[in-house]
């Protein structure tokens, strides 16, 4: 037999291996004993041999050797030892701990107990190893594979020593463990933890799960499947309970699960009751959600009789019956409390249409607000906008006409808000605000108002529109430009566009890298960068290096010209 294994990495020599144990005969080789001073491979094709042909005597002495390399060997290719019943006479605790396991080694042992914990699966013989065990630690390791009616009764006892891993194996068999575990006198965080590890127990028992759920004082949360799940299920247990379930399901999920004329009944259902306004467990961006999924007409009659109006405030006058004006009131006062999420109340201009904020809003504009509430009147504004050319249209005219000589920091943040939430503008609008709101950027100024964060953010977007809308950007640009991809545009502007902008940035840094002639210091890390940012633009785009020879062929000289100097 070969004393080396053939092969040129480790899966061929494991196929080798294998190969060979196949081709021997058993009745050519002796299994009287294992030689150590043999090769491993005449060893493990021996094992594999005795494995495959059941030889239990020739296993038996193998476990009894001291190298573990080959009672690893034995454990592994012999599974029908532990999990056949016929072999029970050699698998049971009492004649392992008198006659096996005394022969054995530490090693071995720990080995072979790891092996029947993990592929015995009979219960009445893993029972049989629980109750041999002395220790209580050792034979809480055993209880997993028992039955069900075995685990309860015998579960409570080991509780101080029961973690969460091992909780779940359990419940895998009964949810009766959870139960006795939630019953214990045991740390909230533990329970806590126990029942969100325990989530699978929703699709084995939703019933009892949920039951368990609803008389707990933990901080559980469902995931999106897990609300998913329970929904199709079961749905009344959380429409008849939401007082409850908000914060414990996906909020989003419960959402789109409902039909959208009911959104706004639920919403005033989690605030029936007086303690709704001290839930600990609303969020100011969870109540956004449900507005934000309501039909326009529900969002805009809500958000105008609780948020601008105020009506249920004026109880004699209020036309609503008692139960929704109570609803309304501690809906209002719960979001009084979340002010640091808004400061005036023109925001919640921004849950209905333009047509109906825009003729509000600028009723409300005064010479005698500061300039930090007309930038958040501009921000209402240009979310209601939503992204319409038309809105987007009115808005920058209204603008224009009268903050063309205004507030520097009003016009910064028309152009931030404009720009971050809005890209469906026309060559008309765009001008203007170009030239109403841009034009001071042109030049060098002290002004800490134009930072220069900003002025490359106008920069960016000049270039983006000069290009969509005349195909041209000026020298200027080019030269107050701080170069970078544009990657983040990439996908907001029009196809056709896309090419053009790339090959506008690939004209530019191969000019920007051309002015770099003398090899200084500075300018040889002024080169480098430079190069760097032509790779990370042919990245950035998904283009090939070997398709731009033009970028190829700097970088080739850069490095001949550098070569034999010292920079």
């Amino acid at each position: 037999m070969a004393s080396e294994l053939q092969g040129h990495h480790l899966g061929a020599r494991h196929k080798y291996l294998n190969l060979l144990s196949k081709s021997i005969e058993q009745e050519y080789v002796s299994f009287e004993d294992i030689d150590i001073s043999a090769s491993d491979i005449i060893n493990i094709v021996k094992i594999d041999l005795a494995s495959k042909n059941r030889n239990i005597n020739y296993i038996l002495i193998v476990l009894q050797c001291e190298d573990m390399l080959y009672v690893s060997r034995a454990l592994k290719q012999c599974p029908w030892l532990i999990s056949d019943s016929g072999y029970e006479n050699i698998i049971n605790p009492e004649y392992l701990h008198k006659v096996l396991y005394p022969k054995m080694t530490s090693k071995a042992v720990t080995k072979l107990k790891k092996y029947i914990k993990l592929i015995l699966k009979d219960c009445q013989r893993v029972e049989q190893f629980y109750a041999y065990e002395e220790n209580e630690k050792e034979a809480l390791e055993w209880l997993p594979h028992c039955s069900p009616d075995f685990i309860v009764t015998n579960f409570k006892k080991h509780i101080d020593h029961v973690d969460i891993p091992l909780l779940k194996r359990l419940c895998e068999k009964t949810i009766a463990p959870l139960e006795i575990y939630l019953d214990c006198n045991i740390v909230l965080y533990k329970k806590q933890e126990a029942l969100q590890a325990t989530t699978f127990l929703l699709k084995i028992d939703l019933k009892k799960y949920l039951d368990l759920v609803e008389h707990s004082e933990y901080n559980l949360k469902f995931n999106s499947n897990c609300t998913k799940y329970i929904l199709k299920q079961d749905a009344s247990r959380i429409m008849n309970n939401i007082e409850f379930y908000y914060s414990v399901i996906d909020i989003k999920t419960f959402l789109n699960h409902l039909k959208k004329e009911d959104v706004k009944h639920y919403l005033y259902k989690l605030f029936e009751s007086k303690k709704s306004k001290e839930r600990r467990f609303i969020k100011f961006e969870m109540l956004v959600n449900f507005l934000t999924a309501m039909p326009e007409a529900d969002r805009l009659e809500t958000v105008k009789q609780v948020f601008l109006d105020k009506i249920h405030l004026i109880e004699n006058k209020c036309p609503l019956p008692k139960p929704l004006r109570i609803s309304m009131n501690n809906l209002y006062t719960f979001m009084s409390t979340c002010k640091w999420h808004f400061i005036y109340d023109h925001y919640w201009y921004r849950f209905t249409s333009f047509d109906f904020a825009y003729p509000q809003i600028i009723k409300i504009i005064s010479n005698d607000m500061s300039v930090e509430e007309i930038n958040s009147i501009v921000e209402t504004l240009i979310i209601v906008a939503a992204n319409c050319e038309k809105y987007l249209t009115e808005l920058v005219e209204y603008f224009c006409k009268h903050y063309n000589n205004g507030d520097a920091r009003i016009k910064k943040s028309f152009i931030v808000n404009i720009f971050k939430n809005s890209a469906n503008l026309n060559k008309n609008t765009w001008e203007k605000i170009k030239n109403t709101f841009m034009g001071d950027i042109f030049y060098e100024t002290d002004d800490t108002i134009y930072d220069e964060n900003f002025v490359q953010l106008c920069m960016e977007l000049i270039i983006i529109n000069e290009l969509i809308f005349s195909g041209k950007i000026s020298e200027i640009i080019h030269k107050r430009f701080k170069f970078n991809s544009l990657k983040k545009y990439q996908n907001k502007i029009p196809e056709e566009s896309r090419e053009k902008l790339f090959e506008v940035l690939l004209n530019l840094i191969t000019k920007k890298i051309n002015s770099h002639v003398e090899l200084n210091k500075k300018e040889y890390l002024n080169k480098v960068e430079l190069l760097d940012s032509a790779l990370d633009l042919l990245n950035d785009w998904n283009k090939e290096l070997r398709d731009y020879p033009v970028i190829l062929n700097m970088i080739t000289d850069f490095v001949n010209s550098t070569g034999g100097s010292n920079v």
